[in-house]
């Protein structure tokens, strides 16, 4: 299936968060598709696998949180939506770094950063 989109969404700039504040971790880069990318192009889940050459399972796996970016999808994606694969790593990273920021919480507190010198 070739699948012609009719503008590119430019990728979202990011930045760097302080994560010792989030109370709940960002969004997954599986919400992000579903929410920016496969309702602003009308795209089902089964229509974006075909169109990247991937498993649907994983698409819906990946959609509803339950698997994470990877290079290879984030590769395909890049190259459909005119984005790059760095942003969608960076999407996959920064819910990685924000969950885990949250989990770790009292431990990072702990931690008293180095003097340079």
């Amino acid at each position: 299936m070739e699948l012609t989109l009719n503008t590119p969404k430019e990728p979202n700039e990011m930045s760097s968060f302080d994560y010792s504040s989030f109370k709940s971790p960002l969004n997954h880069p599986g919400k992000h598709l579903r929410l920016e990318y496969l309702r602003a192009y009308d795209l089902s889940p089964s229509e974006l696998a075909q169109a990247i050459g991937a498993n649907e399972e994983r698409i819906i796996e990946l959609l509803n949180g339950e698997r994470s970016m990877t290079a290879d999808l984030a590769l395909r994606l890049a190259k459909l939506f005119s984005t790059s694969p760095e942003f969608w790593m960076n999407l996959q990273v920064q819910h990685d770094l924000s969950r885990e920021a949250i989990r770790l919480r009292q431990e990072l507190e702990q931690i008293t950063p180095v003097s340079g010198g």
